[in-house]
């Protein structure tokens, strides 16, 4: 009986978690109906949907969050949902226009969608491009800075030669010393050793 969407969506994962899926997508849908303007909102329900296998559904979705979203979180959503649908050239366009936006060049959850949508066009130089403008992101976190870690990592041990092994490694290092219990690079410690 909430009326708070961030409700609704901890209900639906819990739901997802319990292998109850239609409770979940009730949730989810109840959470867009709550968050009209809020993009966790669309892209949890979308992913569902997707996950769900309701891709005609998904692009009503959507098409919905186009029309609902302010303009100034519409595009990057969008973006994301393209991704979700396995459309990365949708994806790229609207990540374009995001990143083209003034003052959005430097958009720390624009520019980690970026590498993903490259990864999925094959395109492993644009991924490094839009690495390094993450890094140079001057109020970029710590989160963002060991995930951008774990894509070179990923990327680096993907060629299959010892020295990028050790210059993996020496990634993994700089994140452990952030954080010496992260369990992401912890396991990536072991895969690169």
């Amino acid at each position: 009986t909430s009326t708070n969407y961030s409700d609704h969506l901890t209900l639906g994962r819990l739901y997802m978690t319990a292998g109850r899926s239609d409770e979940a997508g009730k949730e989810f849908r109840r959470a867009v109906e709550l968050g009209r303007g809020v993009p966790e909102s669309w892209l949890t329900y979308v992913q569902y949907l997707v996950q769900a296998k309701q891709i005609d559904q998904a692009k009503a979705v959507i098409e919905a969050a186009r029309k609902e979203l302010p303009a100034d979180r519409a595009t990057l959503t969008l973006a994301q949902c393209s991704l979700f649908l396995g459309d990365a050239k949708q994806a790229e366009d609207l990540l374009g226009k995001v990143l083209n936006e003034e003052g959005r060049s430097a958009d720390p959850v624009a520019l980690r969608l970026a590498p993903t949508v490259a990864l999925n066009q094959n395109r492993l130089d644009e991924v490094n491009k839009y690495l390094d403008k993450l890094d140079k992101v001057a109020d970029i976190s710590p989160g963002d800075k060991a995930w951008a870690n774990r894509v070179r990592i990923a990327l680096l041990l993907n060629k299959g030669r010892p020295a990028y092994r050790d210059q993996a490694l020496a990634l993994v290092d700089q994140n452990l010393s952030n954080d010496r219990n992260s369990i992401e690079d912890q396991g990536d410690r072991k895969s690169v050793v």
